[in-house]
Parts: structure tokens; C-alpha cells; sequence
């Protein structure tokens, strides 16, 4: 046995980190401990340092495909032994990946959720760093590196594809490097670049976090850089865009395998950037806020701040109440009182009295919401807005599937469930499902995260929904099957709604749009094409993510079924994706 403080120093060498877009994925090696010597002999060694560390990611429209080109050196005179980690992306897709050491290329695998969380709690414990805890939860990919060789250099190359969510017609897109703030030494270089293609043109190009050069190639066509030498990143890259719409917007990206075979498209519907205000209802609104322990501190802050906002900004025609939870329910009125001024004023004092404490019982709060329907009014929408951390823990039903069922049982007259999530730890299926299933739309909010314009959006999309009962209907000549989601969502502004989907046939196609504005039926046609062969082959990967959550959706509501298992397993072993029955 090796003894505790040897195995402590040698599993202490974890070296870097680097990732890509939606939340973490940052990648690093954990250094195995040597073969234990018959007495414990002292030996220090130097941490791997990063010679180069160069990102570069392509943006078609929000389809991303980032390629991360890594060399670590060994200062040490011996060979080491160790494993490269990345924690996957949320619904990101590896492409690629490639380890070259002594001119042979090295293989990884791909881990599910349960197994990566059971390794990198293992490496929590034996590096008494809590740092890591944050990417307990997501998907993996795991390599054996060896040999590191004695003052030599180790390259990787790894390259995922995603989709870009947007929000308010802003595209984010996030690198992230924070955890590069861990490495023994500042890494000798760091270099990411980024173009943007849009079929729209292009507006503002920005991004909060670093100094980047931006050179504007065109209307819709843009490429940003950014290049440091001996530094140490302490904060994730962040690049946001925006695209000009002035009506509806429907995208349409396409691939196709061959000529012979079916192909993938992508569909994108945007509202336009203004809505008419004045036309729209009066409505009635239900704010349920977590109140539980799990909401102290920032949290708590956080949501009392939003709450505050979306009770100020509304109008003096609508109608509103408050239900905060923790064990149990509370109401800050029985019934919906008017959003004048006595309302208003009674409300936000109700909202500094609120304190973190107790359950988080989700159940009883939205059931409890959604019994004051019976309050509604003919032609006055009626919409609940949930904040929350979401993540239940005492109540008459805890399961996350428990609560859907509930929640639709009860929701009879089609209540739309808005969803505004906070803090870095969230249910995010839960809350997904609760926005997806009950007509609504979800924000999410990180704990240190700048607020201000999230939740005017998020206000926004409850204030003015720009398009509900869509239908899309494409011309004859092309067939369309396997459409996800199966349901078009409602369209709200600073929302977009994303269809992936196959065809069969190629060529121009006409694709009509219906929908209604408020009772105003809405109907618009627009063109496209649709390849014949090529195009954007990470659409092939996205629409396979989006198959298997339906699947795995289906399992979870009736019951495994051989057939759909069948099909989870050749999807995720066909495009590379990390599913709960894949590894």
C-alpha cells in the first residue's frame, strides 16, 4: 500500500484544464501515483506545464464546432502516467479525438453520467479539492495517457459539435476557462478564434469577459480573436452576438449523407426583434417562489431582485398574487389582487419579509397555483412564473416524474408554466419539462451571473408571446420525418423555437408558416433549399441528440422497452453520444 501522504502528493499532480460552449467542459489529466517502492522515498516533481493552448470554433448561424488543439510538457526526467478527463458539454456531441504519443494515436471512451460522477467524486476525495465538484454530474470522456515522456511533449486534439441557445435574438457562445486559474503556472500561450456566418446580418459582437479583436468580413460574416502568451485565465470566454430580424425569421441548414441516402435539416423560427406592445391582454399572473434552505444567500438575493422586477413592470390592468414555498405553500393573497399602485407596494413589502428556510416541496406550491385558475377571466391569459433552484425535497410527491404527471393532471385549461431558474445546481429536466410541457419558456441564471438583462427578457416572454398553435407545413416535393420536438412550442419574444428533423428529396422548398398572433391568424411562406449531398454535417449529431431525449423521455413516462433501448444504443454508438445505457 502506498501511504496516504505519498499517494495525497502524487495524486495532487492534476495539471489543466480547457472546454467549450454551453456551461463546463473543461479537460485536464490526473497523474497516476508511481509503483510503490519497498520504503517511501521523497521525490519532488514538477507539474506538466500547457507549451500551447489554441481553441478555434466555426458559428454557422448557432450550429458550433469548436476544435481544441492542446500540447502538455513533462519537465520531470521520467516518464508519467495519467488520465485525460473532459467533462462533456450539456448536449454538445464529440466529433473527434486524437493523442499522439510516440507517433501512435491513443483511443478513448465514452463514460455515462452515473460512472463520470463516480470518478470525479473519487478524485475529489484523494485531492481534498472541492474544485472539481462542479463537474460532478456531467458526461465524460476519458483517456489513458501514457507514456508522458520524460521532458517531452503530449499533444491533443479534440473537437465537439453543439447548438447555440439564444435568448432576446443575443447568441451566446462560452469557452470555458476558469478553471485554468488551478494550473501550477501560467500557461505559455492561449489563443481562440471564432467566426461567425449568419444568414442575417450581423449587429452587435461583443464579449464581457475579455479584450477581443473583431474584424467584420461581411454583412453576416465576422471573425474573432483573442491571444495571450504567459498568462493565467482566471474567467470563462464569453462571446455574444446579435442578428438583425425585422419580421419572422425561418433559418434553414440542411446535410445529407449522399445523394442516395435521407437527410438532416435544422429549422430556426425567430420573432422580430420589436413586437406591437399595445396590443396586448391584460393577464393574469401567479409568481411561485422557492423559498427553502437550498435558496441562501445569493440565491435568495437573486430571486428576490427578479420577483421585484416582474412585479413593478407590469401593467396596471393585470391581476397577480405571490405563492412562496419551502416545506410548505404560502400566499400573499387568496385571490389575484390588481397590479396598481396599493398592490404593487403591499407586494413588495410581502417579498423583503421572504427567508430562506425548510423543504424545497414543489408539489403543493404549483398545485396550489394552478387551483387559482379558477379565477380567470375570458380573454385574459393566465400564466404562472416559477423561480426556483429546482430541486424538490419533501412534499405528498418528490420525483421529478411524480411532479409532471401531478402538474398535468391538474392543469387542465392549459396554464402556461414559465420557468426562471437559480443558481448553479439546478433539476435542469425538471424544469425543462415544466416549461415544455405546459406551454411556457425557461431562463436559467447562474449564481454569480450579471441579472439586469435575463430578467428582462424573461419578463418579456411572459408579457408578449409572439406566436401560439404553429404549424409547419413544407412544400410537396420534399418529405419530412422524424421532427423533434414532436410538439411546436408557443413563440415568445426574445425566444426562438429549433426543429431538427429528416427529409427525403432535395432542392428548393416552400415552407409555410401558421400560427396565431393573440385572435389575429397569422400565415407566411418563405424559401429554402435543402442539399442534395454535404452541407452541415453536425446536424446529423444534433437531430441523434434530440431523438434519444425523446426516446429516453418515453422510457422514463411508460416503461423500458426493448425496441426504443435498441435504438438509444445504435444512435449514441453511430454519432458518439454518452446516453445512460452507452459507455
Amino acid at each position: 500500500m502506498i501511504g496516504k501522504k505519498l499517494f495525497s502528493r502524487w495524486i495532487a499532480f492534476m495539471i489543466l484544464f480547457f472546454g467549450t460552449i454551453s456551461l463546463f467542459a473543461d479537460g485536464f489529466i490526473v497523474i497516476h501515483p508511481p509503483v510503490p517502492r519497498p520504503r517511501p522515498i521523497r521525490i519532488h516533481y514538477f507539474p506538466l506545464s500547457v507549451k500551447y493552448h489554441h481553441v478555434t470554433t466555426e458559428i454557422q448561424d448557432q450550429v458550433a464546432v469548436t476544435k481544441i488543439d492542446q500540447v502538455f510538457y513533462n519537465p520531470n526526467p521520467r516518464q508519467l502516467e495519467g488520465t485525460y478527463i473532459f467533462p462533456l458539454p450539456e448536449r454538445a456531441t464529440l466529433k473527434q479525438f486524437s493523442m499522439y504519443m510516440n507517433g501512435k494515436e491513443v483511443q478513448g471512451e465514452l463514460l455515462d453520467r452515473d460512472k463520470a460522477r463516480q470518478i470525479y467524486i473519487s478524485i475529489v476525495r484523494r485531492m481534498q479539492d472541492p474544485a472539481l465538484l462542479e463537474y460532478v454530474g456531467r458526461g465524460m470522456f476519458r483517456a489513458r495517457v501514457f507514456p508522458i515522456p520524460a521532458r517531452g511533449e503530449t499533444r491533443i486534439k479534440l473537437s465537439y459539435s453543439e447548438l447555440l441557445p439564444a435568448d432576446s435574438n443575443l447568441v451566446e457562445y462560452v469557452y470555458p476557462l476558469n478553471t485554468e486559474k488551478f494550473s501550477s503556472r501560467p500557461l505559455d500561450e492561449v489563443v481562440i478564434t471564432v467566426n461567425i456566418r449568419s444568414k442575417s446580418p450581423l449587429k452587435t459582437i461583443y464579449s464581457p469577459t475579455h479584450q477581443v479583436d473583431i474584424v467584420r468580413r461581411g454583412a453576416g460574416w465576422a471573425t474573432v480573436g483573442f491571444e495571450r502568451k504567459r498568462v493565467r485565465p482566471d474567467k470563462d470566454f464569453k462571446l455574444i452576438f446579435s442578428r438583425s430580424n425585422k419580421s419572422f425569421a425561418l433559418d434553414l441548414l440542411s446535410a445529407k449523407p449522399s445523394s442516395r441516402k435521407d437527410g438532416y435539416f435544422l429549422m430556426i423560427l425567430s420573432p422580430p426583434s420589436q413586437m406591437d406592445k399595445e396590443s396586448v391582454l391584460p393577464k393574469d399572473v401567479v409568481f411561485v417562489v422557492d423559498t427553502s434552505g437550498s435558496m441562501m444567500g445569493d440565491r435568495m438575493s437573486q430571486a428576490k431582485k427578479a420577483l421585484k422586477y416582474c412585479v413593478q413592470a407590469l401593467s396596471e390592468k393585470d391581476r397577480f398574487s405571490i405563492i412562496d414555498f419551502s416545506t410548505e405553500a404560502r400566499s400573499f393573497s387568496e385571490n389575484l389582487v390588481k397590479a396598481d399602485q396599493n398592490g404593487k407596494k403591499d407586494a413588495l413589502s410581502y417579498i423583503d419579509q421572504m427567508v430562506a428556510r425548510g423543504g424545497t416541496n414543489i408539489h403543493e406550491a404549483l398545485l396550489k397555483a394552478l387551483a387559482m385558475e379558477k379565477e380567470k377571466q375570458k380573454g385574459r391569459p393566465f400564466m404562472i412564473c416559477f423561480m426556483t433552484d429546482g430541486e424538490p425535497t419533501v412534499g405528498e410527491v418528490i420525483e421529478p416524474e411524480g411532479i409532471l404527471k401531478a402538474v398535468k393532471k391538474a392543469n387542465t385549461h392549459k396554464v402556461r408554466i414559465f420557468v426562471l431558474g437559480i443558481g448553479d445546481e439546478l433539476n435542469v429536466k425538471l424544469l425543462d419539462k415544466l416549461a415544455e410541457e405546459n406551454g411556457g419558456a425557461q431562463t436559467y441564471i447562474g449564481e454569480k451571473e450579471n441579472m439586469e438583462v435575463k430578467i428582462s427578457n424573461f419578463f418579456n416572454k411572459i408579457s408578449y408571446p409572439a406566436l401560439s398553435d404553429i404549424s409547419i407545413q413544407f412544400s410537396k416535393n420534399i418529405r419530412v420525418y422524424d421532427v423533434y420536438p414532436r410538439k411546436i412550442p408557443d413563440l415568445f419574444i426574445g425566444g426562438q423555437i429549433q426543429l431538427l428533423g429528416r427529409y427525403r428529396g432535395h432542392g428548393s422548398v416552400a415552407v409555410t408558416l401558421k400560427g396565431f398572433k393573440g385572435e389575429q391568424k397569422i400565415e407566411q411562406t418563405f424559401e429554402g433549399r435543402l442539399v442534395e449531398s454535404g452541407g452541415l454535417s453536425e446536424i446529423a449529431p444534433l437531430w441523434a441528440n434530440k431523438k434519444i431525449a425523446y426516446l429516453l423521455d418515453q422510457i422514463r413516462l411508460h416503461g423500458e422497452k426493448q425496441e426504443l433501448k435498441n435504438e438509444i444504443v445504435r444512435l449514441a454508438k453511430k454519432f458518439g453520444i454518452v446516453t445512460p445505457y452507452t459507455s
